[in-house]
């Protein structure tokens, strides 16, 4: 890695730190992820990856979840 500086304002300081807080990682890894969403770079997460993974399916997804639950159960 190289080392970089950058100029943030007191805004954006106080909101790459809570995200840091919020996600426990440093802000230096907050700064280089949304970099690497800016530039597309970055991997999707699990749950960005599912949201839509039901469209275009023929099955309705609450019959598929109460098969499922039923099973659960026996």
């Amino acid at each position: 890695m190289t080392r970089t500086q950058i100029y943030l304002t007191a805004e954006e300081v106080r909101r790459v730190e809570k995200a840091a807080r919020q996600t426990s990682r440093t802000k230096s890894d907050v700064i280089r992820h949304a970099l690497d969403m800016y530039l597309g770079l970055a991997k999707p997460s699990a749950r960005e990856s599912a949201f839509g993974i039901w469209a275009g399916r023929k099955k309705n997804s609450i019959k598929v979840q109460r098969k499922l639950r039923a099973e659960w159960r026996s």
